[in-house]
């Protein structure tokens, strides 16, 4: 899920993802994608083929954010029924909306090299 905080002239695309943090689980992360201008952007790729990349990111806590965060509109004072509805159908329990996402930030050499070692 793209973030709607990116703009045509940013340097970085903000993403929902999955990391696998043991055997048969997963955790929600927010992923801090950085390109440069002739690089291209992560939402470009063809996402329609189901495939599983080990990417390498780094942890960084000073972007962490809660699901309601992400989701909520930028500048608006409550969420709208639509951000409400995306964050319910990421964690249907609501204290899981509050509970803040690790952040992790890639960018698009890194991306590069991991689709190169399929």
């Amino acid at each position: 899920m793209a973030s709607s905080k990116t703009s045509f002239f940013s340097n970085f695309e903000v993403f929902l993802a999955e990391r696998k943090i043991g055997q048969g689980r997963t955790e929600l992360i927010k992923l801090v994608y950085i390109f440069l201008p002739y690089q291209k952007r992560l939402s470009e790729y063809d996402w329609s083929t189901t495939k599983i990349y080990k990417l390498r990111a780094v942890r960084d806590q000073s972007c962490d954010e809660t699901l309601m965060q992400m989701t909520w509109p930028e500048g608006e004072d409550q969420p709208d029924p639509a951000a409400l509805a995306a964050a319910d159908s990421i964690a249907p329990n609501g204290s899981n909306k509050n509970t803040n996402v690790p952040c992790f930030r890639t960018t698009a050499d890194d991306f590069q090299r991991a689709i190169s070692h399929r």
